[in-house]
């Protein structure tokens, strides 16, 4: 198939390349950086800017070049990123034959309030980065109902895996460093996707034996639903380290949080600590997927698995890490 991939050089973008690229597909790119890979074609493009490049046929678009993170992005690149950057790929692909869609949203798109989240819950986003993630969802599922083109929208949780240096990285370097406290109010669930398991999904929705029916919408999380002690275990198990016995209330850590976010910005610096961070590690995110699994089939890799092999890669560049 020929596959036009956007934010082909992320974190998601290049563990899709190469799972594509495997199965012989002839692969266009779109990102504003550079690639090493010379076995697909990228165009260099910011999709803040409409894209010059010549109208094509595509069997197939995935959307899942985004801005995302919680330090030093302003809400207007939150807006040009995800909402601008949507528009100006419609505006292309309305100009070639598309057969299939698959776009990129998030469960960021529901409250942070919800403890047991699923496709029917409320849309209620917090934060910016929540609200134009839905906005550029919305454009895509307009979007699919005006053109009839087979679309399906994933709203992953926290993608880890190899070479992802943010949520789980920071879990397991902070735990590596085997402090005998945390901050894990008991019995909380942290929603999360592997990156190889989300690749999974999307060749599964990819392949042309499956036929999408209209505008599909799937959350994507794994299961079994651990909760944080759970993950907490299976990560220290393999570091050798002890699992945090003394669990700090929360008012007591906002205080050196609020300090540190407060130099952090002073310095222009992101120290690893801020008020933001504390809420969102502190808070369940239960956001569930038997809608997804129900309709493809089982998840391919287990968690514990997939965890495993990201402590192994820890391990493995810490002391690259270290030295830098």
């Amino acid at each position: 198939m020929k596959i036009l991939v956007t934010g082909s050089e992320g974190f998601v973008g290049k563990e899709l390349i190469d799972a594509l690229l495997s199965l012989g597909h002839d692969i266009v790119g779109i990102d504003r950086t550079k690639s090493s890979n010379p076995n697909y074609t990228l165009f260099q493009i910011d999709l803040k800017q409409e894209i010059k490049i010549e109208h094509s046929f595509y069997d197939l678009v995935i959307h899942c070049a985004a801005a995302k993170g919680d330090w030093n992005i302003s809400d207007r690149e939150f807006y040009d990123d995800n909402v601008v950057a949507t528009e100006n790929l419609l505006d292309y692909i309305r100009k070639c034959e598309v057969k299939k869609i698959i776009h990129f949203s998030t469960v960021a798109i529901y409250s942070r309030d919800v403890t047991d989240g699923s496709e029917s819950t409320k849309i209620e986003p917090d934060a910016v980065y929540g609200q134009t993630k839905l906005d550029s969802e919305i454009l895509i599922r307009k979007y699919a109902e005006e053109s009839g083109i087979p679309t399906v929208i994933l709203r992953p949780s926290v993608i880890y895996g190899r070479n992802n240096y943010a949520n789980m990285f920071n879990l397991i370097q902070q735990l590596n460093r085997a402090i005998p406290f945390q901050i894990n109010p008991v019995g909380i669930t942290k929603s999360h996707v592997s990156v190889r398991n989300v690749v999974d999904v999307v060749l599964r929705f990819s392949d042309p034996s499956y036929s999408a029916k209209g505008l599909e919408i799937y959350n994507l999380t794994e299961y079994p639903y651990y909760d944080l002690d759970n993950m907490v275990n299976i990560i220290c198990d393999d570091l050798g380290v002890e699992s945090p016995k003394v669990n700090l209330p929360i008012w007591l850590v906002a205080i050196p949080f609020g300090i540190l976010e407060f130099f952090g910005k002073l310095l222009k610096k992101d120290t690893g600590f801020t008020l933001d961070r504390l809420r969102k590690f502190s808070s369940s995110t239960h956001y569930t997927s038997e809608k997804l699994w129900s309709k493809i089939g089982k998840q391919k890799y287990s968690t514990e698995s997939e965890l495993r092999d990201m402590v192994k890669w820890y391990k493995e560049i810490k002391n690259d890490i270290t030295s830098s």
